[in-house]
């Protein structure tokens, strides 16, 4: 690899430990940030023995990771200054993504005036009275409260006559794209302008159980489909190629600004740009470097490294770039020089591969490995590892490489309702097809495997991703697949060497409005007391209190419920089927709530 990607790879990692860091339950813990810096200065070593200015270059991969370290502690305490200091704000002017009537929610993001210049904090908002379009910049004023992303208020708006071009365009298109589609709206709406609010739980899950969670937002993939169509037209509508290309650039980067520049897309683009000026100046440029360019530049905010996006769209490409780079070892080698037999028929069972086998193969090991790297993501943020997620990538792939160029032909097509109706006609099918892709694999049996790692589990696997991806493109794989072992071991048996706490600790959870709270016994076991509230497409049980238990290993002893309130049971329901407590302990009022028989039945059933 060459020298940069070393270098971005450092400089990330940095970044990445300092937000780890600061997520410690709200204390900030150094452990992260040494464990990182050990791990860099084992890798620097070993790759600095190639090069003549070995000490040189290992001492610069390691100041540049403490820079990172440094950069990072200081953006996350500014912005968690920022909540704070917005938080205690009588009024805020908010920027709104979409259209607000009295009683409906909405997102945007807050400015700060005065002292707090310079501060922009994500807000959720439910708005108890006002009107606004989408776009507008609002005067917000009511209850606020300050939570890890942003700020909730419950709040009073006011239009103050300005507004935001961006969040106005993404607003009407969204109008637009829910007049369309219908009922397919909140999909459209994510593969289109990067809006996932309206996705439901359960289509998520659905999607996450099959591999395909990837899919719900806007990405590299995405961009990269809208490129090569675009290409693919101009070909044949025989422009000159070096026009296209450059036609087709521009519009990609006016299309991934108006969608609000996604870190995702964002890196796409760069590397469609690296990779396009490189070729017309006859000077193509190494894949890896590419990939450096594209994954450090959007890191100009540092805090963009905790975006699940941005993480699965760096993942995903480095072990696209990895199996690209393995499939090209397994093509070259030559089997009789290979010692082993296994490995010899195996070599020659894959070059003697041809047509619609061949290329079954090439997308199945890169499938594989795409799994195998972003498996810790995916595990960390949804409790679950995807088995099928190679064959499931395989049957959505062609879907998704005609069903996006067609919802961009729509988005293109939009001031002409007739035209844009044919097309949206067109597309219905294959929407419904991904769809049933997600399903049937999702329905599949152990389909994924369910999990609750803890942080320095998901750390152990982190590593043993970046280990894999080494070992495929590195000149001797055995050492990277020897170090993703170890990591791996070290990740399952961890928890199980981890005892109780060898006292009573009460964690008292952060949920906003109601309670929850976690009673943890010497030995390790947890009575949990009320589960929070719910809202629309979620709730605190399956938000907060099950990954913080389950983070923390042992079994849950007994649930308690206080009250029948909602702000109380809203999240009980998840906390009893994930959780899966052995007693559950209440009060047993009578309430006429629809949501507490709900809860009941749920009770019963298990």
């Amino acid at each position: 690899m060459p020298l940069l990607i070393y270098a971005v790879t450092s400089w990330l990692g940095g970044l990445f430990a300092a937000l780890i860091a600061h997520r410690q339950d709200g204390v900030v813990s150094w452990w992260p940030a040494v464990a990182s810096l050990a791990l860099v200065g084992l890798g620097s070593g070993v790759f600095a023995r190639r090069h003549q200015r070995a000490s040189l270059v290992r001492a610069a991969l390691v100041a540049v990771h403490v820079a990172a370290l440094l950069v990072g502690d200081a953006a996350a305490r500014q912005a968690r200054a920022c909540r704070v200091a917005l938080g205690r704000e009588p009024s805020l002017r908010v920027a709104i993504d979409e259209r607000i009537e009295p009683g409906g929610r909405v997102t945007g993001v807050a400015s700060g005036s005065g002292l707090t210049r310079g501060c922009r904090v994500f807000v959720s908002m439910r708005v108890s009275s006002g009107r606004a379009p989408a776009g507008s910049v609002v005067l917000a004023t009511g209850t606020q409260r300050v939570t890890d992303r942003g700020l909730l208020i419950d709040a009073e708006v006011r239009e103050t006559g300005d507004h935001d071009f961006l969040r106005a365009w993404r607003g009407r298109t969204g109008e637009t794209i829910d007049t369309l589609f219908g009922r397919n709206a909140a999909l459209v709406r994510a593969l289109l302008i990067a809006d996932q609010d309206g996705i439901a739980p359960d289509v998520r899950d659905r999607f996450a159980d099959a591999g395909l969670v990837h899919l719900l937002s806007i990405s590299g993939l995405h961009v990269t489909i809208i490129a090569e169509a675009l290409l693919t037209l101009a070909s044949a509508c025989r422009i000159p190629r070096r026009m296209a290309s450059a036609a087709s650039l521009l519009v990609v980067m006016l299309y991934v600004g108006l969608i609000g520049a996604p870190a995702p897309a964002v890196r796409s683009a760069v590397m469609l740009s690296t990779v396009s000026v490189t070729n017309l100046l006859q000077r193509p440029v190494h894949p890896w470097t590419a990939l450096a360019l594209g994954a450090v530049i959007p890191s100009v905010d540092p805090t963009v490294v905790g975006d699940l996006g941005w993480q699965l769209s760096v993942g995903g490409m480095a072990a696209l770039v990895a199996a690209r780079a393995l499939l090209r070892r397994l093509r070259l080698a030559d089997p009789a020089g290979q010692a082993n037999r296994t490995r010899r028929a195996l070599l020659r069972w894959f070059r003697g591969l041809t047509g619609v086998r061949a290329w079954l193969a090439r997308e199945l090991l890169t499938g594989v490995i795409a799994t195998l790297v972003t498996a810790p993501l995916v595990a960390w943020t949804f409790g679950r590892v995807s088995v099928v997620a190679p064959l499931s990538n395989l049957a959505a792939g062609p879907i998704v490489a005609l069903l996006q160029p067609a919802l961009f032909l729509t988005l293109v097509l939009a001031p002409w309702p007739i035209a844009a109706r044919l097309v949206v006609d067109a597309s219905a099918q294959l929407i419904e097809l991904l769809d049933a892709v997600a399903t049937w694999t999702a329905m599949a049996p152990y389909a994924s495997l369910h999990v609750a790692p803890t942080l320095s589990g998901a750390m152990c696997a982190g590593v043993a991703a970046a280990a894999v991806v080494w070992a495929t493109s590195a000149r001797r794989w055995m050492p990277g697949v020897l170090i993703a072992c170890a990591a791996l071991t070290t990740a399952v048996w961890l928890p199980a060497l981890l005892r109780g706490p060898g006292r009573l600790e009460m964690h008292v959870l952060d949920v906003g409005q109601g309670d929850a709270i976690a009673l943890r016994t010497p030995r390790g076991r947890w009575v949990l007391v009320d589960a929070g509230r719910r809202w629309e497409g979620g709730d605190a049980g399956r938000r907060v209190v099950v990954p913080y238990v389950q983070r923390r290993s042992g079994a849950v002893a007994a649930f308690v419920l206080s009250h029948a309130h909602d702000d109380h049971m809203g999240g009980a329901v998840s906390l009893l089927r994930a959780l899966r407590p052995a007693r559950w302990w209440e009060p047993a009022f009578i309430s006429s709530s629809e949501r507490y028989r709900a809860t009941l039945l749920a009770v019963r059933e298990a």
